[in-house]
């Protein structure tokens, strides 16, 4: 385990800050703590009121609970968010109640930036050949990931192959496909 303050210290060292804000590249946060100004047309009521506009700051993540994130440095596309030119974006969250490490982070970041050591030098001859060096690597950066994260909820699930997304967690199911198949069970 490693504490936020040393986290943030090693990723500037290695990579670095942003050449036109002077601000990390990277940063471990704990989502719970963040906040951001957005424009809303919601009252304090929650009531919506058309052409009525304010900037409120409101929680980051609001989707997340307890739970730490890896933030990259964006420009900011967001037309509704007020933090400046440059805003830090969710790169990776650990799974609530997984302790912050070092690894992983470290490994997000390298893959976020494309800078994963790579030892093959063998060039494919074919497609099919390529296709096969490909999936090899997913598999190796899989089974490096889950070497990492050896926690027994994250671990576990992984290795299972029984991971869930948050939304079906919640029973949430975002597919057309199947939302369709239950309109047809629910007679809808």
């Amino acid at each position: 385990m490693i504490t936020k303050e040393a986290c943030n210290e090693r990723l500037l060292e290695q990579f670095g800050r942003h050449l036109s804000t002077d601000l990390p590249r990277f940063r471990v946060v704990w989502a719970p703590d963040e906040l951001e100004k957005r424009t809303t047309e919601l009252t304090d009521a929650g009531l919506y009121v058309e052409g009525f506009k304010q900037i409120r700051e409101m929680p980051k993540y609001r989707w997340l609970g307890d739970q730490w994130v890896v933030e990259r440095l964006h420009a900011n596309y967001h037309k509704d968010v007020f933090e400046g030119n440059y805003v830090y974006e969710c790169l990776v969250a650990f799974p609530e109640g997984l302790p912050l490490k070092w690894e992983p982070v470290e490994f997000a970041c390298r893959k976020a930036l494309s800078i994963i050591p790579n030892d093959d030098s063998v060039q494919p001859k074919t497609q099919k050949e390529a296709e096969y060096i490909d999936n090899e690597k997913k598999e190796k950066e899989k089974a490096a990931f889950r070497n990492m994260m050896d926690s027994t909820k994250l671990g576990s699930s992984l290795s299972d192959k029984n991971a869930q997304s948050y939304a079906n967690n919640k029973g949430i199911d975002y597919r057309p496909s199947h939302q369709k198949a239950k309109e047809i069970v629910n007679g809808c």
